[in-house]
């Protein structure tokens, strides 16, 4: 039962920050949602939109770094929790397993991301 009660932990950790970066993702959304509603508003008066709310629209947070912090503990955490599935026995293995295929899973994710963030920063874009 303990052992559940570590599983538990560790997901609702990763489930806090899914729902924390999907909260950031709307709250963005709403604001440029909004920039796009003040450049609709400006071209039905017959004005042209200020230049620096398309460049608004068109940023993607360049100031953030890539993820990788993400990726060392996504990876520490699934290295761990690989190594108490090898060393469990029995019926005691499939909470480790679980929980280490997602850690994994999310490390890889991680990476992704900094690799791609890395190559669209190499080529210029933000």
């Amino acid at each position: 039962m303990e052992r559940w009660i570590v599983v538990a932990l560790v997901m609702a950790a990763v489930t806090v920050g899914v729902l924390g970066q999907a909260w950031v993702s709307w709250l963005q959304h709403r604001r440029r949602m909004r920039t796009m509603d003040l450049i609709q508003a400006s071209l039905d008066a017959g004005r042209e939109p200020p230049e620096r709310l398309y460049n608004e629209i068109g940023q993607d947070r360049p100031d953030a770094p890539p993820p990788v912090a993400e990726v060392v503990i996504f990876s520490a955490l699934a290295t761990g929790f690989w190594i108490a599935w090898f060393n469990a026995e029995g019926g005691e293995r499939v909470p480790f397993l679980s929980v280490a295929a997602a850690m994994t899973v999310t490390a890889v994710g991680s990476l992704l991301l900094v690799i791609l963030r890395l190559l669209r920063q190499r080529d210029g874009k933000r």
